[in-house]
């Protein structure tokens, strides 16, 4: 009798020890439960402000597309213009010395060539101040002006 009762004892305080041991394993678990789960809340809103920043950079990646196209049609109209005035007048120059009415239409043509030739300075010269803008390298230049003739 005295054996079992020391094996009741001895079951019963190894039941005990286990059950706290399993209190504590389970308290382990749900500390790392809830550090994983705190984890994951800051992985995901880590994720949507990357998500953010990704869809910014492709916004910012098609408006610079979207620049370049505008910016090259707008280089490659008057450049057209300037070569094919000059190659016209290049044609025709031989001509040119004898033929008054051609020397009118050359006298045209190089007119043309020389205002292509200034819309596009004005552009690249556009171009220029926009990229200095971007870098942040702009000067400015503090003047007092007529707020009323600006107006009209």
């Amino acid at each position: 009798m005295t054996v079992v009762k020391e094996m009741e004892f001895a079951m019963l305080n190894l039941n005990a020890t286990l059950e706290k041991r399993v209190e504590e394993k389970t308290l382990e678990l749900q500390n790392a439960n809830e550090t994983l789960e705190k984890h994951i809340a800051d992985l995901e809103i880590l994720n949507s402000k990357l998500l953010k920043a990704q869809s910014e950079a492709m916004q910012a990646a098609q408006a610079r597309s979207n620049l370049i196209a505008g910016i090259s049609h707008e280089l490659r109209t008057p450049l057209n213009a300037i070569i094919n005035f000059t190659d016209q007048v290049m044609e025709d120059f031989d001509e040119m010395l004898e033929d008054k009415e051609l020397q009118e239409d050359s006298k045209i043509f190089l007119q043309r060539v020389l205002v292509n030739s200034r819309h596009l300075l004005n552009l690249i010269n556009d171009l220029l101040e926009f990229t200095k803008a971007e870098a942040g390298k702009i000067d400015y230049k503090i003047e007092e002006y007529d707020l009323n003739a600006i107006v009209k």
